[in-house]
């Protein structure tokens, strides 16, 4: 199951307060007209799925910052990033792969599964769900 986890979820309100300073700005020209220029991005959404083949996709958004929101723009395209959880392998809708390192994988693994662990305790203490929760 996929679990949609806004970027301020439990455990991430920190990742709120940083974004990415493209290195040149994403310009769109409609028409021989520029309608558009994004300078900055950020993570707007990710999905992580512990069923089958662990994986993670990141949906990277490009536009404006303002104070911990991230302005989309209108028209640049959202990069997908996804990750296979289980060996590391990624790749990117920009056409972009690699494999992450052994300790990249586990420091990701381990975020999150204290992610998980923090959704499902707050799920059982808020009664979203009648249960114990054991963790991961």
């Amino acid at each position: 199951m996929k679990c949609l986890v806004p970027i301020l979820a439990l455990g991430l309100v920190a990742a709120a307060f940083a974004s990415i300073n493209l290195t040149s700005p994403t310009v769109v020209t409609v028409g021989g007209v520029q309608s558009e220029s994004d300078a900055q991005a950020g993570v707007g959404v990710y999905s992580v799925n512990f069923s089958g083949t662990p994986s993670l996709d990141v949906y990277f958004h490009q536009g404006t910052v303002s104070g911990q929101s991230i302005n989309k723009g209108t028209i640049v395209p959202i990069i997908e990033l996804s990750i296979n959880l289980t060996n590391g392998a990624w790749m990117a809708t920009n056409g972009r792969s690699g494999t992450l390192s052994g300790a990249q994988l586990t420091s990701i693994n381990t975020t999150l599964r204290n992610n998980r662990n923090a959704l499902e305790t707050f799920a059982i203490n808020n009664g979203v769900i009648d249960g114990t929760q054991v963790a991961w």
